[in-house]
């Protein structure tokens, strides 16, 4: 084969395989950010959830206060002190439950948004590594040819070896 086809095929093969790189770092992208997507949909459904268990844990406790009131005024002791200190602090801790609730959907929500944001920050990195290698690959596929070709130019011996009399000044 002659010096300049050599060098032709070896530069088109390394700039095929920095194509197949930049079109897997593609593709690796596109996939990253879809998992984005997935888990950005993940924390609007667990923040609606959220929101749905707070309202039905406000109402359990707006109901079992209800009872416990209906209680004090049964027993006489709704007037109490005692009894309006113990409403009270009932009513404290039921809300505090609601709020429980608030802060763990929050708290699942901004890990499924920091997962998503992490999900793109790969994609662009993919996009990006893809894109060096094929660029990486046009400058070695360039050498590669160039090497190719001299190497196929070189006068070869008997045996079939190059010689390489450059080297050694014959």
């Amino acid at each position: 084969m002659s010096a300049g086809v050599m060098g032709g095929l070896a530069a088109a093969q390394t700039v095929i395989g920095g194509y197949q790189a930049y079109r897997q770092g593609k593709a690796q992208a596109e996939a990253y950010n879809a998992n984005a997507d997935i888990l950005r949909r993940n924390a609007r459904q667990v923040r609606l959830e959220g929101a749905l268990n707070e309202d039905i844990q406000r109402a359990e406790n707006r109901q079992q206060l209800s009872k416990t009131r209906a209680l004090m005024g049964e027993m006489g002791i709704a007037d109490s002190a005692t009894a309006i200190g113990s409403l009270a602090q009932d009513a404290a801790n039921a809300e505090q439950n609601a709020l429980n609730i608030r802060y763990q959907t929050e708290t699942a929500a901004r890990n499924y948004m920091q997962q998503a944001s992490d999900m793109n920050f790969y994609a662009k990195q993919a996009k990006k590594q893809g894109k060096n290698a094929f660029r990486m690959s046009l400058l070695s596929g360039a050498a590669n040819g160039i090497a190719a070709a001299y190497n196929a130019s070189q006068p070869v011996d008997k045996e079939g070896q190059k010689k390489f009399s450059w080297l050694w000044g014959e």
